[in-house]
């Protein structure tokens, strides 16, 4: 089971102008450093902590986008939610 949280994304970077139609390139349009945060802060349902996602995809979600990857510390699977504003 992958376990989720979300984070609103209303600062974008200098780069916010180009097309968000991938979900790629929306992560590429969130500051390096609040990418970095994220990255860093999903919960690991096995390790009841928060914790850095590894191996990670960027996928579609209905709100942004979504971090599907592996919890560093236990192999588990993981998901982070980043929703962007309309």
């Amino acid at each position: 089971m992958i376990e989720t949280n979300a984070v609103l994304v209303g600062q974008l970077n200098k780069r916010s102008c180009i097309d968000l139609n991938s979900p790629n390139q929306m992560w590429l349009s969130i500051e390096k450093e609040y990418r970095k945060m994220i990255v860093n802060n999903v919960w690991c349902a096995n390790c009841v902590d928060e914790i850095t996602i590894v191996q990670y995809v960027i996928q579609e979600h209905s709100t942004g986008i979504v971090l599907r990857g592996k919890c560093k510390n236990c192999g588990q699977d993981a998901a982070r939610v980043v929703e962007f504003e309309q």
